[in-house]
């Protein structure tokens, strides 16, 4: 509990406090939702994210969203390195973006290690 404690505090320091950014805890992850993104911080010494859903599946899919963008921005020809595949393998403190587009995110539910996560956004 202490750890879950000082990983929270912790956290407080990485998320920036912009105008809009809410936090939001759920196991092992850490969010903060600001508008296009939804960044989250991974809490657990390991863990492997296999996908994503914004409001249970209602809205365009975290991983669409990444695809849409990562074309849009392919074809102007401008840098993608930024836009990344949020599914993958991460340790404790590692952050991953999840992008949104044309949605009032109020649930997140990340899928990873065979359970999922449902984080409730502020």
């Amino acid at each position: 509990m202490a750890l879950l404690l000082m990983l929270i505090l912790s956290s407080m320091l990485f998320f920036s406090k912009r105008a809009g950014a809410q936090e939001a805890v759920s196991g092992p992850f850490i969010c903060a939702s600001d508008p296009g993104a939804i960044i989250c911080q991974v809490a657990v010494p390991s863990i492997t994210v296999t996908d994503a859903k914004l409001n249970r599946g209602a809205c365009v899919s975290p991983l669409e969203t990444f695809s849409i963008y990562r074309n849009e921005l392919k074809s102007m020809g401008r840098e993608v390195d930024a836009f990344k595949d949020f599914r993958g393998a991460y340790k404790l403190g590692d952050k991953f973006a999840l992008y949104v587009t044309r949605c009032s995110a109020s649930e997140l539910t990340i899928s990873a290690d065979g359970q999922d996560y449902l984080i409730k956004l502020k």
